[in-house]
């Protein structure tokens, strides 16, 4: 395989692959906007080796068959002769830009293109959703209006979609239903990465799990109304576990999908399960996969990953 790094500054291209030192990593989980990369390189200029290039606001390339990794260096610690370097991926900006936006019952989707577009970026695969946006936002970054957008359509759809960056481009994606297959060659000899795993870790908690949602409506500070949605069976097992969400009086019809979405995410058990697998190529966070162990057997989604040059780390949650 075989991965190079580069660093891209005042429009010159520089492979510091041999000047970095030790393992480099980057990764992301599914519920944040940016891939995050870190490594360290030696403070003083070796013998045999160029000028280190990397300035604060450089772009940094991880580079195997394709571009794993594109972002900025946004900073840097120099200690005890070395420098290490913190870099994310072009989410970045929306994270950082703030800027006035209204829509006014326009579908959800239209709203994130015209966000991606008031950033000047490049527009990737956008999902439709049949709902609209009907708000002003006011002191919030592109990015927490995107944020904003994701939960209203999770609340009201029970559809979980992500923004990020990838391919060059920005993508806002719904569950991603493909089942992925990942080989390693070895010795001439394909294995599914999926049963090279080790240092597995499964574990299981009720700790956050919420059997019953109530929706409080309310019209002023004294007045209210509420509705309910509630998991008997669940209850029956492990009491009443109970979550109050409150929305606007002008809201009122979504009461009841609000309830049930809410609810239909929080009454699960939660499950976790930590691998590590040889490195393969193009694996993501919400990507799907088929785990085989004494432990496990069955469909897991990728929660978050950890990427060196040998091997990915990878946190797992139940597919659904």
């Amino acid at each position: 395989m075989g991965i190079k790094i580069f660093c891209i500054e005042n429009n010159k291209r520089y492979e510091i692959t041999s000047m970095v030192k030790g393992s480099i990593s980057w990764g992301k989980t599914i519920d944040e906007f940016a891939q995050k990369l870190s490594f360290e390189m030696y403070a003083y200029k070796l013998k045999g080796m160029p000028i280190n290039p990397v300035k604060l606001g450089s772009i940094i390339e991880i580079q195997s068959e394709k571009i794993e990794f594109s972002g900025i260096v946004i900073s840097n610690n120099e200690s005890k002769g070395l420098i290490s370097y913190s870099v994310v991926d072009f989410t970045f900006y929306f994270t950082q830009n703030e800027e006035i936006y209204q829509f006014e019952k326009v579908k959800a989707n239209s709203c994130i293109e015209s966000i991606i577009l008031s950033m000047d970026a490049p527009i990737g695969t956008i999902d439709k959703v049949d709902m609209e946006i009907d708000k002003i936002y006011f002191n919030l970054s592109a990015g927490g209006v995107i944020k904003d957008i994701i939960k209203i359509i999770e609340a009201k759809k029970g559809i979980k979609f992500r923004f990020y960056f990838r391919d060059g481009k920005f993508h806002f994606r719904s569950r991603i239903d493909n089942i992925s297959t990942f080989e390693v060659d070895f010795f001439n000899k394909k294995y599914n990465a999926t049963d090279l795993s080790k240092n597995i870790s499964v574990s299981r908690s009720i700790e956050k799990l919420k059997n019953s949602i109530k929706v409080v409506i309310k019209n002023n500070e004294t007045k209210y109304k509420s509705i309910e949605s509630k998991d008997k069976k669940s209850i029956d097992k492990y009491g009443l576990l109970q979550k109050v969400e409150v929305i606007e009086a002008d809201n009122p019809n979504d009461s009841k999908s609000i309830a049930d979405n809410l609810l239909k995410k929080r009454s699960l058990v939660e499950e976790k399960v930590k691998i590590v697998i040889p490195w393969v190529e193009n694996l993501y966070d919400g990507d799907n996969l088929i785990i085989k162990n004494s432990l496990i057997d069955g469909l897991y989604t990728i929660k978050s990953f950890t990427k060196n040059i040998n091997s990915i780390s990878l946190e797992l949650i139940p597919y659904g």
